[in-house]
């Protein structure tokens, strides 16, 4: 597996997220967010079409707007969420 695909694989986890973003964007109806909604549909577009294969340094750029805002909306990082339902229970 070439590091392209791998990369690609491990960002598969911020679709979820970003598809409720995009829909929460959607019924907003505020025009203000409308360039914010592009962005995300952009995003998830390079994340859910292979066909849109960008160099890997955007695909890296990517991950890095991706952790940045998971970690705004959702006010954990993503290492703190896994390791917490890991651990769930015990």
């Amino acid at each position: 597996m070439d590091a392209y695909a791998k990369k690609f694989g491990q960002m598969q986890v911020y679709v979820p997220f970003l598809d409720r973003m995009i829909r929460n964007l959607e019924k907003s109806k505020d025009r203000e967010k409308q360039a914010q909604l592009e962005k995300m549909k952009s995003l998830y577009g390079i994340l859910t079409d292979p066909a849109k294969k960008v160099r890997l340094e955007v695909l890296l750029k990517c991950e890095e707007v991706l952790k940045k805002l998971y970690e705004k909306v959702e006010g954990v990082d993503e290492e703190e969420s896994d390791y917490q339902r890991d651990n769930r229970g015990r």
